[in-house]
């Protein structure tokens, strides 16, 4: 019984009509071209996406660089500690660190929602 239900389906798949070739062929290419323009804009949304956060994340950076200045060379580390902390609290930003010229680390903040703190990797809290 099994072997005539998959009969018609065997033979329908081995000797397909010539409307079914066409059809076929004409669709081949169409499914080739959405595949690729899928991934062609896919990529370019990545990369500006990717643009967008490095522009942002620079002007943050330089933002807070104008207003730790004054701060930073009086060594102010209570108002460098709160400028790290309004920093940190923006959206986009986990981390904020001030350094000073030798590399030291006066200020550094870690925002809660970045789910990992100094190294860890254990993921999402």
């Amino acid at each position: 019984m099994d072997l005539e239900e998959n009969s018609w389906q065997a033979t329908l798949w081995q000797h397909p009509s010539l409307m079914q070739r066409m059809a076929f062929v004409a669709r081949v290419p169409t499914l080739i071209n959405a595949i690729l323009l899928a991934a062609l804009l896919t990529r370019r949304k990545l990369a500006r996406s990717r643009q967008m956060a490095q522009t942002n994340a620079d002007a943050i950076a330089t933002q807070t660089a104008s207003v730790r200045v004054q701060p930073l060379r009086e060594m102010r580390l209570r108002d460098l500690l709160r400028i790290a902390e309004t920093i940190g609290e923006l959206p986009q930003v986990t981390q904020v660190q001030i350094r000073t010229a030798d590399g030291q680390i006066p200020a550094d903040h870690w925002s809660p929602r970045s789910g990992w703190r100094h190294g860890s990797t254990s993921g999402w809290k």
